[in-house]
């Protein structure tokens, strides 16, 4: 594997430097974001809630607040049809509080993962309706709904959609569809979230009302589902996210105030909510019922919170516990029937639970550095879910395989699909056959800046800090230090396959612990010294005891190459390491791109001692 370091222009980082009066080092990175005009750079350092566009630009928007207005003033009761994964809570919780709040009737509803999958189930919406007739009004979901949508419309109920998802030529008979993604909507950031359109609608309904303030009280939700559905944190949501943030660290929510507590977050970051709070909240929906984290969200009751606390625990050890069992069934299977021969893998079992194939998937597409499609078989019928490698467009792949599915979609690195039993064999054969770009280890790190271990200090570390909050969209900057040398190494573990050692540079010192690497680097021929070493890291917990995750490790004298993603947590929280690893890990292709499975480090920059996890 080889390094690129990005190539900007110097004059640009300039100008910033004398504009702003930041470091280079800040400025390059901006300038690596595309941002080159001061002025715009400025804001995007500092959001603010000048950055918030018109929700009146939305297509339909007018039409969704005047529906659910004449749906108060005929007293009609309003249905939120939300969806299960935590963008649809949060976007189910903010609206429930505010229509509750002023004068709106509104029962809420959550389909179950397993037993009803995605989507408005038109069952549902006619025993509500047969109780009286009711506005519909839906979160994260039904843009592409059109049989139900349709159904709905013929029991004579208004039908308000809020969605961020693709949109088809075609679209539902809804009165009103409020989703910046509409092929005829002029919205100026097609980014949101699902929560973030339901915010939208709360903040045009506040200002028809006259209500001040109206949409700060709920940003702690609309930042949390923002970050969990992994959406760009540009534009608007830098200061929906970093203003949530700040909020949810304050929160007068005892359930997530609680849940804080027992994951020992004081100051959240964008990464401790993807990482950590998001899936404790999606267990709920994956083992038991969504509205366990709804509940969670919504209760200002301290005992309640404490009982949907331990419950969510409960749901993620269970869930550790299965997936576990399932994931080694399936590598077992790949292993001895040779399937990691194939371009797409897929692996099958008996009545496999629907709620973790997605994140077996993700470890599997991890382990064998390919695309991975997980099924499972039950009497009712077959379903299946596949996670991608960077390179490769599953959906796009699939495509060609349509005629096989009852139901099937998703995006480039995830789908998910259903077919009749009886169809899977010949899928299977059809897979097994086609052709996918080659994913060999011979691509390139893309490098942000070139520094020196003595370089990492409080001003990067502020400079880092501005660019908050990071993620998708606005991605971690990788560094790289060359040929520090890897010394004292000592192996450890099963096989000998973890390793630490001390990473110097000059007079700077590290140690560092390293997992995987054992088998790569006793390859290097260590004699007991040091070899060098080139070293492709970011820099994570900044604010209590900054680490690097390093990307890539390149022996600088024979040019072998350990690379691997890194992650960190307690162990205490790691009831189940190689699971609770590889979850952190299915994020970093958001993060980091053209990166194919290897080995880790995390190295201790202020106490200089190894961490352990």
């Amino acid at each position: 594997m080889r390094w690129i370091l990005k190539t900007v222009n110097n004059s640009d980082i300039k100008g910033l430097v004398e504009a702003l009066q930041i470091s280079p080092l800040l400025a390059r990175l901006l300038v690596i974001r595309g941002l080159t005009d001061p002025e715009v750079a400025y804001g995007f350092l500092n959001p603010s809630a000048r950055d918030l566009h018109d929700p009146w630009l939305l297509k339909d928007m007018t039409k969704a607040v005047d529906y659910l207005i004449r749906a108060r003033e005929e007293n009609m009761p309003v249905l939120i049809y939300g969806d299960y994964d935590v963008d649809g809570i949060t976007g189910t919780a903010i609206l429930k509080e505010f229509l509750s709040e002023h004068g709106w009737k509104v029962d809420i509803y959550i389909p179950h993962r397993v037993d009803e999958g995605y989507g408005i189930q038109p069952s549902v919406v006619d025993s509500f309706c047969k109780k009286s007739r009711r506005l519909l009004l839906t979160v994260d979901c039904g843009t592409t709904a059109f049989e139900a949508i349709s159904y709905v419309k013929s029991l004579g109920c208004p039908v308000v959609i809020t969605d961020h998802h693709e949109a088809k030529e075609f679209l539902p008979p809804a009165d009103a569809i409020v989703n910046p993604k509409r092929s005829d909507d002029e919205y100026p950031f097609k980014d949101l979230a699902g929560v973030g359109v339901a915010y939208k609608l709360i903040c045009a309904l506040g200002e028809k009302l006259n209500l001040n303030g109206h949409g700060e009280k709920c940003l702690d939700l609309v930042a949390l589902g923002t970050i969990a559905d992994m959406v760009d944190l540009t534009d608007e949501n830098r200061y929906i996210v970093k203003e949530g943030l700040k909020r949810i660290g304050s929160s007068q929510r005892p359930g997530l105030s609680m849940l804080l507590e027992r994951l020992s977050i004081k100051k959240p970051e964008a990464q401790d909510i993807g990482y950590r709070v998001a899936p404790k909240l999606n267990a709920a929906g994956r083992l038991g019922s969504a509205e366990d984290a709804f509940s969670l969200l919504t209760t200002d009751n301290f005992h309640d919170a404490v009982r949907l606390v331990d419950l969510l625990f409960e749901y993620n050890s269970a869930r550790q516990e299965i997936e576990a069992e399932i994931f080694e069934q399936a590598a077992r299977q790949i292993e001895s029937l040779q399937l990691y021969k194939d371009p797409i893998i897929v692996v099958r079992g008996d009545s496999w639970h629907i709620g973790v194939i997605g994140i077996v998937a993700t470890r599997l597409s991890h382990k064998y550095g390919k695309p991975v499609i997980v099924i499972s078989e039950n009497e009712d019928g077959v379903r299946g879910s596949g996670r991608s490698v960077p390179g490769v467009n599953l959906l796009e792949c699939l495509q060609v395989f349509s005629e096989h599915f009852t139901e099937f979609g998703g995006h480039s690195m995830a789908i998910g699909l259903s077919m009749e039993k009886e169809k899977v064999d010949a899928f299977v054969d059809s897979v097994r056959k086609c052709e996918i770009p080659d994913q060999s280890e011979n691509g390139y790190v893309e490098v942000d800046a070139e520094i020196s271990l003595s370089q990492l200090n409080d001003k990067l570390f502020e400079d880092l800090d501005l660019l908050e909050p990071l993620g998708h969209g606005n991605p971690e900057p990788l560094f790289l230090v060359r040929k520090a040398s890897v010394e004292h190494v000592r192996f450890f573990g099963n096989g000998q396959m973890n390793i630490r050692f001390q990473l110097r540079q000059g007079n700077t010192r590290f140690d560092a612990l390293g997992f995987g690497l054992g088998h790569s680097v006793s390859k290097w021929n260590i004699d007991g010294t040091h070899v060098k070493a080139d070293v492709i890291f970011s820099v994570r917990n900044r604010k209590t005891c900054a680490n690097l995750n390093v990307a890539c490790l390149m022996n600088s004298e024979n040019g072998e190459t350990s690379s691997r993603f890194s992650v960190g947590f307690s162990t205490k929280e790691a009831q189940n390491f190689e699971s609770e690893m590889t979850h952190r890990l299915s994020h970093l292709d958001l993060v980091v791109n053209n990166l194919f499975p290897g080995q880790s480090l995390i190295l201790d920059l202020k106490s200089r001692n190894t961490l352990y996890y």
